[in-house]
């Protein structure tokens, strides 16, 4: 969902995300910055012009999809097999059985035989060829030679262990089809479940943290998690992805997630949160994911819900605004933390969007902050100081950075506390001119024990107001 308010300078209706409610955002059209109302309209847009030319782009990549598809079955393969054996066994009756076959032409037609053109006795060789791979063997022309002979029976035998092969395949084929067109979900078990809409290698990534989190709880007979995967990938190399994750209970849904009938299949109206992330399936590893779908997917879901949480995953940016417009709940940019962050939407709702509120410099919200230890509480614990900071700055004390000598920065990052939180604190190390040379390292101590010892190598990171910021 989004807000939306008049400029008070310009009176133009602004849309922001729902999250950024009390920060500040800019009018498109004059350029002044206010801070977004409380109290703003709540507001589901219709998507954009702009995503709308995606649909044909969507289709044309669904219709490529689909030929490689049944380019790369058993049933194409077999197919041109058969066709290249028949035309192997016209040729050799050809070679070896040209004045048979030239009589037998010249027979039925009722001509003389000088009057029967090469042609003509291909294909009448092609016909014996067809009568004999289909099993009808009409009789009307047999091989006549010895030669003729040994290359019949070998085509007879081939023919009949091909149409074999060729049976199965088709069946197999017809099989994967009525699997595919047949996808029913028990509506009884689905219930408040999750939707992870398309495939690439993320989608494992979240599924691991997923998994993590479950293995943490006790085993509770049918409480796994229950997801749903949408995508077009085939339905062995899903099953060989997800058969280690056995805390969840996964079902793959094949189709493509922009299609309202594939949607009610997933049973999204009982669902309870639904992430959609770049989708690779079905295309060649040089092709890149068509992220343009995003925004008309979130669109299909809103027209048959409003109730399943939107969580989008995308690499341009340029397609948050499209999102917002079209009623996605989160988005989330591409990074390194990205699994991590998706998943926190699902399990922890509210700690991402605390991250970034945390992360975002200016304003009148919070930030992190890098200050140094006062003189008077060297050597004294954590605790003392953690008491320091909230008396005389109303500010919250998560941990430490301690240089030393001998380490590269990456090398002698701390393990303990939150990697999300680690990285953004170096972060602000960095925007705040600390440089270390390549004989320093820094290392991170979040939520230390309250008897810690702090020392003058310690500096603090507290996380203040940006008011007080100024003070510290």
């Amino acid at each position: 969902m989004a807000l939306r308010y008049s400029c008070p300078s310009c009176e133009m209706d602004i849309t922001v995300l729902y999250l950024e409610a009390g920060r500040k955002a800019k009018c498109k059209k004059c350029g002044a910055e206010s801070l977004v109302p409380p109290g703003a309209t709540k507001v589901r847009a219709q998507p954009p012009p702009l995503a709308r030319p995606a649909t044909s782009m969507g289709e044309g990549h669904a219709l490529g999809h689909r030929l490689r598809e049944i380019i790369k079955t058993g049933f194409v393969k077999y197919t041109a097999g058969t066709v290249a054996l028949v035309l192997v066994a016209s040729l050799l009756m050809f070679f070896f059985e040209y004045d048979n076959y030239a009589g037998s032409v010249a027979g039925h037609l009722g001509k003389d035989q000088s009057e029967i053109t090469a042609l003509d006795t291909f294909l009448h060789t092609l016909w014996w060829s067809l009568v004999t791979f289909t099993t009808v063997g009409y009789g009307d022309i047999s091989p006549a030679s010895h030669l003729g002979k040994f290359f019949g029976a070998i085509i007879m035998l081939s023919s009949f262990f091909w149409a074999i092969l060729l049976s199965g395949v088709v069946a197999s084929f017809l099989v994967e089809v009525a699997l595919r067109e047949d996808d029913t979900l028990d509506q009884n078990k689905f219930k408040g479940h999750t939707i992870i809409a398309g495939w690439n290698l993320m989608v494992e990534d979240i599924l691991k943290v997923m998994q993590t989190e479950e293995s943490t709880k006790p085993v509770v007979i049918g409480g796994a998690p229950l997801i749903i995967l949408i995508n077009e990938m085939p339905r062995d190399e899903i099953k060989r992805a997800v058969e280690n994750f056995d805390r969840l209970d996964i079902t793959h849904l094949s189709g493509r997630y922009t299609q309202e009938v594939v949607l009610e299949k997933a049973i999204v109206d009982q669902a309870e949160n639904m992430i959609m992330v770049p989708d690779r399936s079905g295309l060649a590893p040089e092709d890149p994911p068509d992220e343009n779908v995003i925004p008309l997917a979130v669109f299909a879901v809103r027209s048959l819900t409003d109730n399943v949480r939107l969580i989008a995953h995308i690499s341009n940016s340029e397609l948050k605004e499209q999102l917002v417009q079209a009623g996605c709940d989160e988005i989330v940019l591409t990074d390194e933390h990205t699994p991590d962050i998706i998943t926190n939407h699902i399990l922890n709702p509210g700690v991402p969007q605390m991250v970034e509120q945390i992360g975002a410099v200016g304003g009148d919200g919070h930030r992190l902050e890098i200050v140094d230890l006062p003189p008077l509480l060297i050597d004294s614990t954590h605790l003392n100081v953690f008491s320091y900071f909230k008396e005389n700055f109303s500010a919250l004390l998560l941990g430490y950075t301690v240089q030393a000598s001998g380490f590269d920065l990456e090398d002698g990052m701390g393990e303990t506390g939150d990697p999300l939180i680690r990285q953004m604190i170096t972060e602000q190390l960095q925007q705040s001119g600390i440089k270390l040379s390549s004989e320093e390292k820094m290392e991170l101590e979040i939520n230390p024990s309250d008897d810690y010892q702090v020392s003058a190598k310690n500096r603090c990171v507290v996380l203040m107001s940006n008011r007080n910021a100024e003070s510290a």
